[in-house]
């Protein structure tokens, strides 16, 4: 029998490894519906683990690994050994205090917000594909403010999923103005809560966005992302979200914006920003 893979394997008869390869139908159908429970599980914990230490975890990059009864049709493994990915990085150097309030976070079953797995979809096709993560960074922004709305009740929830996004503009200044308040330096008059090279770089963005997707100018070099852009872009929608994961009372959050954005708050993290009280009709 033949192998191709990454990593070493012990010897095994031929028999030994089509029962692991080929298992009995009555096996595979206990372990299959297992092994879907499992990666669902394990890609909650890994989207909770990139969410709350800022790194960009399991790369998209599979490892090789084949089998052959044979020599000549090669397969993957049906229980998806294929599929399996190397990680970045080892966290060793986490501080406890930290390490334990994820494990809280991850064994209340909580998961990570939908805006970071657009986040980090964006930042894994950053090089293979600028155009796809730029249009991505920019929905990343747009989910992570109408996720941070709906948390205020259902009826605002339903209103952000339903109803079309404002422009990008309105979303990040006059929207989130609208109910929070945190001092925060700015050289705009209007009331404002992020700082102003997060909502230049958004609304740049949003307009070369629509530029790409609703015009013949998408076609045009002017208007095709660049590989500088989108990195430009994805540290812009990271230290936003962050921003609105603070806002929502992850004071953790604070300590992973960039220094640009973190200097922006004059009172630094103990300026624990408000939310302003839904008015009556």
């Amino acid at each position: 029998m033949a192998f191709a893979a990454t990593a070493t394997t012990t010897e095994l008869t031929d028999d030994q490894l089509k029962s692991l390869f080929e298992p009995d139908d009555d096996v595979a159908s206990i372990l299959r519906p297992l092994q879907e429970r499992l990666l669902i599980a394990v890609n909650r914990v890994v989207g909770v683990l990139r969410w709350r230490f800022a790194r960009p975890g399991p790369p998209a990059r599979p490892l090789k690994f084949e089998f052959s009864l044979d020599g000549t049709k090669w397969s993957e493994p049906w229980w998806g050994l294929g599929s399996l990915s190397l990680p970045y990085f080892v966290a060793h150097d986490a501080p406890p205090a930290k390490v334990r309030e994820t494990a809280v976070v991850i064994e209340s079953g909580a998961e990570a917000p939908l805006a970071w797995e657009l986040f980090y979809e964006a930042l894994a096709l950053q090089s293979s594909s600028a155009r796809a993560a730029f249009l991505l960074a920019i929905t990343a922004a747009e989910v992570g403010i109408k996720e941070f709305g709906g948390r205020r009740s259902s009826s605002e929830r339903w209103l952000l999923d339903e109803i079309p996004s404002p422009p990008m503009e309105k979303l990040v200044g006059g929207y989130l103005a609208a109910f929070i308040r945190v001092e925060v330096s700015t050289k705009k008059k209007q009331p404002q809560v992020v700082p102003d090279w997060i909502q230049n770089e958004l609304t740049g963005a949003a307009t070369k966005r629509n530029k790409l997707v609703h015009s013949r100018k998408g076609f045009e070099p002017e208007y095709r992302p660049t590989e500088e852009h989108v990195r430009k872009l994805l540290a812009c929608v990271m230290d936003l979200l962050y921003v609105l994961d603070w806002f929502a009372g992850e004071d953790w959050a604070f300590g992973l914006l960039s220094e640009e954005t973190a200097s922006c708050y004059p009172q630094g993290a103990s300026s624990r920003p408000a939310l302003v009280p839904t008015p009556l009709p």
